[in-house]
């Protein structure tokens, strides 16, 4: 009962995959390798992008119960949320046909130690996307929140890098929770600072191993100060730094955060936007329709979440 250009489920379910995966044409010849049947590269762009609209449908069902007056009541006489939850935000950009347009990603998530072991790693992860601007991607932000129960959650920490936009949409949708600026972001400005003064390598080693006991500690004054003396000598390095670190101070009590047994880092977005933009969206040659980025896009989350197999099923 198939026409031609459709195909059953499990195969839908096969070539969306592969869709995900590289690039249409690229997935075409594998899939032919693999299933020795031929299917051209349209009927996969097409597979891959329906699976990105389920996705969407699902996404847009969250969105419309978050502000559902009834739904969110009936929610409070629910037993209580988690007890801890991180959600973490990042941007990356995608080349459009006419533009760059940046992709916004959350990762929803909860952190604990992993086979054993006292280090601390995030499991149970969901992430969503956007080519949306910020206000429509807030309610995306809203509404997944809601689905997860994070707004419910005893305690919501949210661990990402300094940019402005990502801060006032967590104040504005979150504003009890914990704003903790990744660790790694934050350590970054140390070595652009260590690079541009004229030391050893001995010095410079000494250098940045002083300043990061300092940001361990979250002795963020000290390391501002310290920059200050040198903003005549290397400019812009110096100031970028001061700013970063004065418009984040809050963000920036590490010492605080780890007694709390809080996570500082946000390697579970950065990932994100890594496996969802660079790996699939930001292919060598490749320039999209903004339809067609963000449903693959919403695609590849649904199989980076771990649910594939339901998305795929509506």
């Amino acid at each position: 009962g198939l026409r031609a250009g459709q195909a059953t489920d499990l195969m839908s379910s096969l070539l969306g995959l592969a869709g995900i995966t590289v690039s249409f044409e690229e997935a075409s010849r594998q899939i032919e390798q693999y299933l020795q049947v031929e299917v051209c590269a349209n009927t996969i762009r097409q597979e891959t992008q329906r699976i990105g609209e389920k996705q969407a449908m699902k996404e847009q069902t969250w969105i419309e119960q978050s502000q559902d007056l009834d739904y969110l009541q009936e929610r409070e006489r629910q037993p209580k949320g988690p007890k801890r939850m991180y959600g973490s935000i990042d941007g990356a950009y995608v080349p459009l046909e006419e533009e760059w347009k940046e992709a916004k990603t959350v990762s929803w998530y909860q952190v604990g130690p992993r086979y054993g072991q006292k280090e601390l790693h995030a499991h149970e992860i969901a992430y969503y996307t956007s080519l949306e601007p910020v206000e429509t991607f807030g309610s995306l932000l809203w509404g997944t929140s809601v689905h997860h129960q994070t707004d419910r959650a005893e305690e919501l920490i949210f661990v990402c890098d300094g940019a402005a936009w990502i801060w006032k949409l967590v104040t504005h949708y979150f504003p009890n929770a914990v704003q903790i600026v990744d660790w790694y972001h934050a350590s970054q400005y140390l070595h652009a600072v260590a690079e541009a003064l004229s030391l050893s390598q001995a010095e410079m080693d000494n250098w940045l191993n002083e300043m990061k006991t300092l940001l361990w500690e979250g002795q963020v004054e000290l390391i501002i100060k310290a920059c200050r003396t040198l903003e005549n000598q290397i400019g812009h390095p110096a100031e970028r730094l001061i700013s970063y670190y004065t418009n984040n101070l809050d963000r920036m009590q590490y010492a605080h955060f780890r007694a709390k047994g809080y996570f500082i880092g946000s390697g579970t977005v950065e990932s994100a936007c890594k496996q969802i933009v660079s790996m699939r969206l930001k292919r060598s040659g490749a320039r999209w329709t903004l339809q067609g980025a963000s449903l693959t896009a919403k695609a590849r989350t649904a199989w980076l979440s771990n649910s594939w197999h339901s998305v795929t099923q509506l």
